[in-house]
Protein backbone atom coordinates (compact mmCIF):
# COMPACT_ATOMS: atom_id res chain seq x y z
CA UNK A 1 0.00 0.00 0.00
CA UNK A 2 1.43 3.38 -1.38
CA UNK A 3 0.23 6.47 0.71
CA UNK A 4 0.53 9.82 -0.35
CA UNK A 5 0.16 13.03 1.74
CA UNK A 6 -1.84 15.54 -0.01
CA UNK A 7 -2.33 18.69 2.77
CA UNK A 8 -2.14 18.75 6.63
CA UNK A 9 -3.10 21.97 9.10
CA UNK A 10 -2.36 21.75 12.76
CA UNK A 11 0.48 22.68 15.02
CA UNK A 12 3.03 20.57 13.36
CA UNK A 13 4.54 21.27 9.90
CA UNK A 14 4.18 18.99 7.18
CA UNK A 15 7.61 17.72 6.80
CA UNK A 16 8.23 17.44 10.48
CA UNK A 17 4.53 14.89 10.36
CA UNK A 18 5.99 13.31 7.78
CA UNK A 19 9.39 12.56 8.54
CA UNK A 20 8.16 11.27 11.93
CA UNK A 21 5.76 8.48 10.46
CA UNK A 22 8.28 8.02 7.48
CA UNK A 23 10.27 6.04 9.41
CA UNK A 24 8.27 4.07 11.29
CA UNK A 25 6.22 1.28 11.24
CA UNK A 26 3.28 1.85 13.29
CA UNK A 27 1.93 5.78 13.90
CA UNK A 28 0.49 5.82 17.43
CA UNK A 29 -2.50 8.25 17.29
CA UNK A 30 -4.45 9.28 20.01
CA UNK A 31 -8.04 10.12 19.17
CA UNK A 32 -7.71 9.26 15.06
CA UNK A 33 -10.40 9.65 12.98
CA UNK A 34 -10.54 9.23 9.04
CA UNK A 35 -12.96 9.87 6.91
CA UNK A 36 -13.10 8.75 2.73
CA UNK A 37 -13.40 11.24 1.11
CA UNK A 38 -13.27 9.97 -2.65
CA UNK A 39 -12.30 6.51 -4.05
CA UNK A 40 -11.66 5.10 -7.55
CA UNK A 41 -9.96 2.66 -9.38
CA UNK A 42 -6.77 4.10 -11.46
CA UNK A 43 -6.95 2.76 -15.10
CA UNK A 44 -3.43 2.82 -16.10
CA UNK A 45 -2.39 0.57 -12.74
CA UNK A 46 -5.13 -0.86 -11.62
CA UNK A 47 -4.63 0.37 -8.50
CA UNK A 48 -7.88 1.42 -5.91
CA UNK A 49 -7.35 5.27 -4.49
CA UNK A 50 -8.82 6.03 -1.99
CA UNK A 51 -8.65 9.92 -0.40
CA UNK A 52 -9.24 9.58 3.03
CA UNK A 53 -9.69 12.42 4.99
CA UNK A 54 -8.15 12.25 8.93
CA UNK A 55 -8.16 14.06 12.31
CA UNK A 56 -5.56 13.27 15.06
CA UNK A 57 -6.03 15.55 17.86
CA UNK A 58 -4.68 19.14 16.26
CA UNK A 59 -3.59 17.60 13.13
CA UNK A 60 -5.91 17.18 10.01
CA UNK A 61 -4.89 16.31 6.49
CA UNK A 62 -5.90 13.96 3.71
CA UNK A 63 -3.87 11.30 2.89
CA UNK A 64 -4.38 9.67 -0.58
CA UNK A 65 -4.07 5.95 -0.48
CA UNK A 66 -3.52 3.59 -3.22
CA UNK A 67 -3.80 -0.52 -3.04
CA UNK A 68 -3.47 -2.90 -5.21
CA UNK A 69 -6.54 -4.09 -7.22
CA UNK A 70 -6.24 -7.52 -8.70
CA UNK A 71 -8.79 -8.36 -11.34
CA UNK A 72 -11.42 -11.08 -10.82
CA UNK A 73 -9.10 -13.35 -13.41
CA UNK A 74 -5.96 -12.90 -11.85
CA UNK A 75 -7.95 -13.55 -8.23
CA UNK A 76 -9.08 -16.98 -9.86
CA UNK A 77 -6.02 -17.50 -11.52
CA UNK A 78 -4.42 -17.71 -7.99
CA UNK A 79 -7.42 -19.62 -5.92
CA UNK A 80 -6.43 -22.47 -8.93
CA UNK A 81 -3.06 -22.52 -7.81
CA UNK A 82 -3.71 -22.38 -3.92
CA UNK A 83 -6.02 -25.21 -4.59
CA UNK A 84 -4.00 -27.28 -6.56
CA UNK A 85 -1.01 -26.47 -3.94
CA UNK A 86 -3.32 -27.63 -1.55
CA UNK A 87 -4.04 -30.74 -3.26
CA UNK A 88 0.02 -31.34 -3.90
CA UNK A 89 0.47 -30.85 0.24
CA UNK A 90 -2.14 -33.26 1.00
CA UNK A 91 -0.82 -36.24 -1.83
CA UNK A 92 3.05 -35.22 0.24
CA UNK A 93 1.58 -35.88 3.38
CA UNK A 94 0.63 -39.52 2.47
CA UNK A 95 3.21 -40.17 0.37
CA UNK A 96 5.18 -39.14 3.56
CA UNK A 97 3.33 -41.21 5.53
CA UNK A 98 4.09 -44.40 3.32
CA UNK A 99 7.81 -43.47 3.45
CA UNK A 100 7.93 -43.42 6.93
CA UNK A 101 6.42 -46.85 6.78
CA UNK A 102 8.53 -47.95 4.59
CA UNK A 103 11.63 -46.76 6.42
CA UNK A 104 10.71 -48.65 9.33
CA UNK A 105 10.39 -51.73 7.45
CA UNK A 106 13.85 -51.41 5.81
CA UNK A 107 14.80 -50.62 9.73
CA UNK A 108 13.93 -53.75 10.84
CA UNK A 109 15.39 -55.43 7.51
CA UNK A 110 18.91 -54.52 8.65
CA UNK A 111 18.66 -55.63 11.94
CA UNK A 112 17.51 -59.08 10.34
CA UNK A 113 20.68 -58.52 7.89
CA UNK A 114 23.03 -57.53 10.38
CA UNK A 115 22.22 -60.81 12.38
CA UNK A 116 22.48 -62.80 9.08
CA UNK A 117 25.49 -61.60 8.29
CA UNK A 118 26.40 -62.84 12.21
CA UNK A 119 25.45 -66.49 11.42
CA UNK A 120 27.40 -66.22 7.91
CA UNK A 121 30.36 -65.52 9.61
CA UNK A 122 30.43 -67.98 12.66
CA UNK A 123 29.28 -70.37 9.19
CA UNK A 124 32.41 -69.23 7.71
CA UNK A 125 34.61 -69.62 10.54
CA UNK A 126 32.94 -73.34 11.18
CA UNK A 127 33.74 -74.27 7.31
CA UNK A 128 37.42 -73.11 8.00
CA UNK A 129 38.15 -74.55 10.59
CA UNK A 130 36.88 -78.04 9.13
CA UNK A 131 38.50 -77.72 5.44
CA UNK A 132 41.59 -76.72 7.89
CA UNK A 133 41.36 -80.58 9.91
CA UNK A 134 40.27 -81.82 6.12
CA UNK A 135 43.68 -81.07 4.44
CA UNK A 136 45.67 -82.27 7.13
CA UNK A 137 44.00 -85.75 6.93
CA UNK A 138 46.55 -88.24 5.04
CA UNK A 139 43.97 -90.11 3.03
CA UNK A 140 42.95 -86.59 1.45
CA UNK A 141 46.01 -85.18 0.60
CA UNK A 142 47.17 -88.36 -1.06
CA UNK A 143 44.01 -88.78 -3.15
CA UNK A 144 44.28 -84.73 -3.90
CA UNK A 145 48.26 -85.83 -5.16
CA UNK A 146 46.65 -88.32 -7.55
CA UNK A 147 44.32 -85.47 -8.77
CA UNK A 148 46.98 -83.24 -9.74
Amino acid sequence: MNLYYDSFSGNMKTSVFISRIRDSETVNLKDYSEKVIDSYIDQETNERVKTVKFKAKSIEGNIMIRENNPSPDILEEILKQLKTISSDVAQLKTDMVEVKADVAQLKTDMVEVKADIVELKTDVSQLEKDVSRIMKCPTIIRELAEID
